[in-house]
């Protein structure tokens, strides 16, 4: 008994090691440089509640796994908003997460946004990375 089952977790773990989808980026942190953003009328109420835009980037990767490669959400985590590759993406080919990023903080300094993808791939979820400085005008 104890070899059979032995036998059915060996096999079981092989099936899953073969056939997965691997998603690998150029980089998992993109470092952008300085960005500044205006200062704020503080006497106006509705300037408060406004985000500012800190930029834009994209991310590109690849599926280098041996199955099709989907993903099923890109969560941004508050950062702003993301686009991603929507279509199936199959063995060697190569996708993007474009990411644009808002900060609701006007402090002058450094900064660490991050968005979290939601896939097939191995580990299911992967944090990406962008960080800089932020400077008023």
């Amino acid at each position: 008994m104890r070899t059979l089952t032995f036998l059915l977790i060996i096999v079981g773990l092989s099936t899953m090691a073969f056939g997965q989808a691997i998603i690998k980026f150029d980089t998992d942190t993109i470092k952008v440089d300085t960005v500044y953003f205006p200062v704020p009328d503080l006497s106006l109420k509705n300037n408060l509640q406004k985000k500012v835009n800190l930029g834009k980037v994209k991310f590109l990767f690849q599926n280098t796994g041996n199955e099709a490669l989907i993903i099923q959400s890109v969560i941004d985590n508050g950062v702003g908003y993301c686009t991603f590759s929507k279509n199936i993406i199959p063995t060697g080919g190569k996708g993007f997460v474009e990411v644009a990023f808002f900060d609701d903080n006007y402090n002058e300094g450094n900064f660490l946004k991050y968005v979290t993808i939601d896939g097939n791939f191995v580990g299911q979820y992967k944090k990406i990375y962008i960080k800089g400085y932020k400077k008023r005008k």
